[in-house]
């Protein structure tokens, strides 16, 4: 099993390495599945340096990183008219153990994305949306759960909670 950092440099193996503008972010990967297989998808946005203040998604792309193909690119939801908004961190549980963390739980949870879970699979589950927030922020956070909503559809039907307190 690939870890999260092969995952993403799959990107450059497909046509969305050129949607990778200098100056611009990259989200994390979120996962959707459909009749190819997993899709790593991921929305380009804008931010400040500190990452306290993000646009909202400028182009949505999904990729079956096992394959190396790209799965889709949806370049045409931007309204240039959108305000930044607020994106809250709280940094001081960030610090590299807690982005490992992040980075094994993603592992673990591609082996059994979008099946039903038992109390095991439901932990790993519980933790990795947990991580995603804590490392995305509040404003990246609502950005997530427009931007691919399957998988915290599929998280919400498995009993784990996608709300958080900004």
């Amino acid at each position: 099993m690939e870890v999260l950092g092969e995952i993403k440099q799959k990107i450059f193996k497909t046509e969305c390495k050129e949607l990778l503008f200098e100056g611009l972010s990259r989200s994390e990967p979120i996962m959707t599945a459909d009749d190819n297989g997993i899709v790593d998808n991921y929305f380009i946005y804008a931010s400040n340096n500190e990452l306290t203040m993000v646009s909202p998604p400028m182009i949505v792309f999904g990729i079956y990183s096992d394959i190396e193909k790209t799965a889709y690119i949806n370049a045409e939801i931007y309204d240039e008219k959108s305000p930044l908004k607020e994106n809250q961190i709280d940094r001081r549980i960030i610090n590299d153990q807690y982005i490992q963390e992040y980075e094994e739980l993603y592992t673990e949870l591609r082996k059994f994305v979008f099946k039903k879970c038992n109390d095991s699979n439901k932990d790993t589950l519980r933790k990795y949306v947990e991580h995603l927030y804590h490392l995305s922020g509040s404003g990246l956070w609502q950005n997530y759960l427009e931007a691919v909503p399957a998988f915290f559809e599929w998280a919400g039907k498995e009993g784990i909670s996608t709300a958080f307190e900004s």
